[in-house]
């Protein structure tokens, strides 16, 4: 370090340089500082770092600005997230929409799904009473028709008009055949069984019988009893198998299978009514499945316009252990 009057001469030149570097908020123009802050330039980038210069306008003008900002700033999360929500809610509405559309159409039966469902089934048939009229069974066949079940009886006195033709004519035409009962909850089931078998009468070589179990008139808005439904169904099955030496059938709709066959008669093959889409979730095995009440068929003219269509669960060959021996 120097010393004396040379050093002294320099020091007192380049002080007041240096004081012009560091000038306090009262020299400064302009300024808005409120205390005298020394204000000092960067050497890099010439600009002034004062607080007052880094830091937003305070007070209420400057309280305001920040509360506008962060609300704008919120209003865009919020948009942006109704965006995202946006881009999965259309198309999620339009699938529901479809599934609608699709439930009311297969509901009402517009759309006809079990008819493509039940083509995979190597074995069909019809069930038919006179409603069907006069029957060309040899049409029948010729449509892909294997079985046929025929309604012979009803309760304990009724018989179809057209059984005896129609039992003769598919049988002639090379149709596996059955009869079945219309089973009513105002007769014993020992008598319907007695009335069933008289009129039948011998059934080696056809398809065990089937006892049709389903609600009709007053019964469909007042079920009858349970037990008393199960006792007369129960009499009537030990009646048909003690005669024919094989368990009949039991044809039933949803409504009539959980209410009274169930867990009851589970060593019975079971015939089930589905129209709107396969019993897989009846929760038992099925021998026959009608999916269809619908099917327009050539070769038939009744009154009804329209015959019903089934399934057998199995192999043609399959069929055969049904058939009474």
């Amino acid at each position: 370090m120097r010393s004396g009057p040379i050093a002294a001469a320099r020091e007192g030149r380049h002080t007041p340089e240096k004081k012009k570097q560091e000038l306090t908020c009262a020299e400064r123009p302009n300024c808005r500082c409120k205390g005298r802050q020394v204000h000092a330039k960067k050497e890099k980038a010439r600009a002034d770092v004062c607080g007052a210069a880094q830091s937003p306008p305070q007070g209420k003008a400057g309280t305001r600005r920040k509360e506008k900002a962060r609300n704008e700033e919120k209003r865009m999360k919020k948009k942006k997230k109704q965006g995202k929500k946006r881009k999965w809610l259309i198309p999620l509405a339009v699938v529901l929409l479809a599934a609608v559309v699709f439930s009311v159409l297969v509901g009402t039966k517009v759309i006809r799904i079990n008819t493509l469902l039940a083509a995979g089934y190597p074995v069909h048939g019809i069930d038919v009473s006179h409603y069907q009229g006069e029957i060309d069974w040899a049409a029948m066949k010729q449509q892909g028709m294997d079985f046929a079940y025929i309604k012979a009886t009803e309760g304990s006195a009724h018989e179809d008009e057209c059984f005896d033709k129609n039992w003769e004519q598919a049988k002639a035409a090379g149709m596996i055949c059955g009869a079945y009962h219309f089973f009513s909850f105002e007769s014993e089931g020992a008598k319907q069984a007695e009335h069933f078998i008289k009129k039948v009468g011998d059934l080696k070589g056809s398809l065990i019988p089937v006892v049709d179990v389903e609600y009709y008139g007053k019964y469909v808005k007042t079920p009858p009893d349970v037990e008393k439904v199960r006792k007369e169904v129960r009499d009537m099955i030990d009646a048909l198998e003690g005669e024919y030496g094989e368990k009949p059938m039991i044809y039933c709709t949803y409504n009539v299978y959980r209410k009274y066959i169930e867990g009851v008669f589970d060593e019975v093959p079971l015939w089930i009514r589905n129209v709107y889409y396969p019993p897989e979730d009846i929760g038992r095995k099925w021998t026959l499945w009608q999916y269809t009440d619908r099917a327009q068929l050539d070769g038939y003219q009744g009154e009804e316009k329209s015959i019903d269509c089934n399934v057998f669960q199995g192999e043609k060959g399959q069929l055969n252990n049904y058939v009474i021996q």
